[in-house]
């Protein structure tokens, strides 16, 4: 009896403590839980404040941005501000400046259409007083001579135009490094002042070739040289000449003016320049394009030259006496047909080659070669002289 007992004192014992334990673990279960309870809401209040604290700051980096958008836009106002006042006042002296070339090229105008008015005015009374039948012709020449006169103006305007951009862009190079805006050229009034003036006192010479090159005839005789007519060398040959020789002489007349222009630009505008700034910018190479290109009309001159080797003095004889006599023949010998027709048409590539071979050396900066391909022409002449004089 007492062992039972004691077994049953024993199971109420181990019943209590295994309730007891129970208890403890839904005790400890609903601390863990309130605890994390307490944990989740406060990791939520800490994401909340920290959601509104990014929240604020992004809206103090929006205002902020906004602040300096309108800081820039208010400095763009004002550097656009300050650039129109600039681009004004430096507008108003270009204004001027365009003003009085304008006023100078009406003025030129004027002049040249008075003086023009008075000479054709005179020269049509002087036809009238000859004869009323006259005043058809005097007309038609006259349109031929200001068709020749505007062809004429045309083609210098041009090439002094062509001159004028090929020297704004020489100048643009040191306008660049030294940091000076380039001056901005009266490229226009320049133009048409040079080929107003110059137009005027070469278009009665070509009034005179082209009379003769458009009125050509034939004769039906042929030269027994170069197997053509003889209204060739008459009417058509001088023209051709006086082709070339009208645009050698610009060629050169084009370099002068580009070589003095620049002089003038550089201690004017930029105060001096460099001789090494000059050698290696374009301004050389520009002014040796306009020598080679007078070197291939005077090579086509000479060409065109040989055509007239019939027509040049054979021979000059004087008789003395009672009676002074002289004899003047003209014509072409052998040595004429043979040595100084092929040496001439040999002579017009020669000038070309050592020309050309002579600008070349000097942009290369090789002075020996460039004074030996200029030697060229004159040594040629002087072994073809020799020849001719054997």
């Amino acid at each position: 009896m007492d062992k039972e007992n004691n077994n049953n004192a024993a199971k109420e014992k181990i019943t209590k403590l295994e309730n007891n334990r129970i208890e403890n673990k839904e005790e400890n279960n609903k601390k863990v839980e309130k605890i994390e309870k307490t944990e989740k809401k406060e990791t939520e209040n800490k994401k909340e404040e920290s959601k509104e604290k990014v929240a604020s700051n992004d809206k103090d980096k929006k205002q902020e941005k906004v602040e300096a958008a309108k800081m820039t836009e208010k400095e763009e106002r004002k550097k656009v501000e300050k650039e129109a006042t600039d681009i004004t006042e430096v507008s108003k002296p270009e204004k001027e400046k365009k003003k009085k070339r304008l006023i100078w090229v009406v003025i030129v105008a004027l002049i040249v259409l008075i003086v023009g008015y008075i000479y054709l005015r005179g020269s049509y009374l002087e036809v009238l007083e000859v004869g009323k039948e006259y005043v058809s012709t005097f007309n038609q020449s006259l349109r031929t001579k200001m068709i020749v006169y505007v062809v004429n103006f045309l083609i210098i305007y041009t090439l002094v135009w062509f001159t004028n951009t090929r020297i704004k862009k020489g100048l643009a190079t040191f306008s660049k490094n030294e940091k000076i805006e380039n001056n901005k050229m009266p490229n226009k009034s320049i133009a048409f002042t040079i080929a107003l003036i110059v137009s005027i006192f070469t278009s009665s010479f070509i009034y005179d070739k082209f009379m003769l090159f458009s009125n050509a005839t034939q004769f039906e005789v042929t030269d027994p040289i170069f197997n053509l007519d003889l209204g060739f060398f008459i009417f058509q040959l001088p023209f051709i000449k006086f082709v070339f020789m009208y645009f050698m002489v610009a060629s050169l007349g084009l370099a002068i003016y580009m070589g003095i222009y620049y002089i003038i630009s550089m201690n004017f505008v930029f105060d001096g320049i460099d001789r090494r700034d000059l050698k290696n910018s374009i301004i050389p190479k520009q002014i040796s394009k306009y020598i080679l290109f007078f070197a291939v009309f005077l090579a086509l001159y000479f060409l065109a030259n040989t055509f007239s080797i019939e027509t040049e003095q054979f021979l000059n004889q004087q008789s003395s006496g009672s009676l002074v006599s002289s004899y003047h023949l003209y014509g072409a010998g052998i040595s004429d047909v043979t040595i100084k027709l092929w040496g001439y048409r040999l002579l017009s590539v020669i000038i070309i080659v050592s020309i050309y071979y002579a600008i070349k050396s000097f942009n290369n900066k090789k002075t020996k070669n460039m004074v030996l391909s200029i030697l060229i022409v004159p040594s040629y002449l002087l072994v073809m002289f020799l020849v001719l004089l054997v």
